[in-house]
Formats: C-alpha cells, structure tokens, sequence
C-alpha cells in the first residue's frame, strides 16, 4: 500500500456518496469506500478502478479500497479506524456520508431501530472523527464533510429522532469547524433538503429554482452562513476540502 492519503467516504456504495467517490476519484484521490451492503459496494470499487487507470497526472492508478462495515453497530467506527491504521491507510479527507432517517410517531417506532439510527447518524461519525483526526492533523494536508440535513434546522413532528440526529450533527460539525480552523483543517457541513423544502427556502429568498429535485445548502459557520443550491454532484464540488486532497494527490 503506498504512503499516499485517502479519501474516507461513508455510505458510499449509493447516492451522493457515490457522487463524492466519482468526484474525488475524477481529481486522481485514492478512496476508501465504506458501506453496508457488500455487492454493490465491491460493484462500484471495481467500476471507479475501470474508470480512473494509469493517467498522465499521476504514475500509478487511484487506488480503491473497498470495506464492508455496518457502523450502525456499536463501536464501529472505532473499529473502522483501527483496521485503518493497521493497514497503514492514512486518511486525509473524511466524508461523513453514511445516515438514515425513521418517520412515524416516537411512541410507535421500534426503539431499537430508532437507536441503531442513533448509532449510525452520531455515534459513529464522533467514533471516526475522533479516531482518525490525530493521524490526519500530522498531515499537511486534512479536510472532514460532514453530510447533515436541513431536517436539524428545526423540530419536526414524526421525525423526531431523525431531526434531532441532524440537529446534534449539524451544531457538532459547526463547532469542530471553529475548534479546527488554526489546525488548518477544513471542516464543511452540507444539508440537503428534499423539493418541497427547496420550494418554501426559495420562495421565502424570493426565487424559485430547482436541479434535479435537490438541493444542498453548504452551511459554513455560525457567523457566516451562505447557501448554495446545487445537485448532488455539485455538491461534492463545494467542499475546499476536495481541492485539499486533489491537491496531495496531484503532488504524491
């Protein structure tokens, strides 16, 4: 395995971590693909190996490492980045992808399904950003993207848990930013909203537009929150935490 750093992406065999794993492999990273599903995880690690071979900007092809994990299960992003560091994995981009949501009434949801959600929404992205932060601030070059929701921006009814999951990620990752910055780590924080919320924030901003039915608004700090509406692949263009590690990668 070469010394060069990784890209992290969690959740990765689907949706917009799909989107980030084309988007950093299409900027020459080597990734490590994380999901819960083994076929069409290995199924896109194979597909993204195709694609990026031996290139003129660099002398080796991306290197792809795929790793099947439920981090769902309790302390499992600290197993995750233990196996990491015993395979001499450095990490210097992670994307906190992975997460799901639960609808109905508190009361009437399964609690150890809404738990597991717990697990998976906070626990596990505070297991991998604590496990893997020290080997990444030795590095010159580090990022974290933390995929929220605008579900966090406020209660919601029937979502509860789902939105105080978003809501803990959101305040979490806003405050890392602030705690990290003189390290020089790059800490982003996206929020996708699904269309009919895209509709009510636009039309309250006076405009009305939409791409591809989402949108992901990338909240910057707590002083300073801009909004940006993008599709998913765009989205994964926003962070200045990909041109961190297109850059190392370019350089290794």
């Amino acid at each position: 395995m070469k010394n060069d750093g990784f890209a992290l992406i969690t959740g990765a065999s689907r949706g917009l971590g799909m989107a980030f794993s084309r988007a950093l492999a299409q900027r020459h990273c080597n990734l490590v693909l994380v999901a819960r599903s083994p076929e069409p995880l290995h199924a896109f690690a194979n597909e993204l190996r195709r694609a990026h071979p031996v290139s003129v900007r660099r002398a080796h092809p991306v290197s792809v490492v795929a790793i099947q994990v439920d981090l769902s299960t309790a302390g499992a992003g600290q197993i995750l980045a233990e196996q990491l560091s015993n395979g001499g994995i450095p990490i210097e981009l992670l994307v906190n992808n992975a997460g799901f949501g639960l609808r109905g009434e508190f009361r009437a949801n399964s609690l150890p399904r809404q738990l597991e959600m717990l697990r998976l929404n906070n626990q596990a992205i505070v297991e991998l950003t604590y496990s893997l932060l020290p080997g990444m601030l030795e590095r010159g070059q580090k990022g974290i993207i933390n995929i929220s929701s605008t579900a966090g921006f406020q209660p919601i009814p029937f979502a509860s848990a789902y939105s105080a999951t978003k809501a803990f990620l959101t305040t979490f990752s806003l405050a890392l930013e602030q705690e990290l910055r003189a390290a020089g780590v790059s800490v982003v924080t996206l929020c996708p909203a699904r269309e009919g919320c895209i509709r009510s924030n636009t039309e309250m901003q006076g405009s009305r537009s939409k791409k591809n039915g989402q949108a992901f608004f990338r909240v910057r700090s707590k002083s300073s929150t801009r909004h940006s509406e993008c599709s998913p692949t765009e989205a994964a263009s926003l962070s200045p935490a990909l041109s961190i590690s297109s850059a190392s990668s370019r350089s290794a």
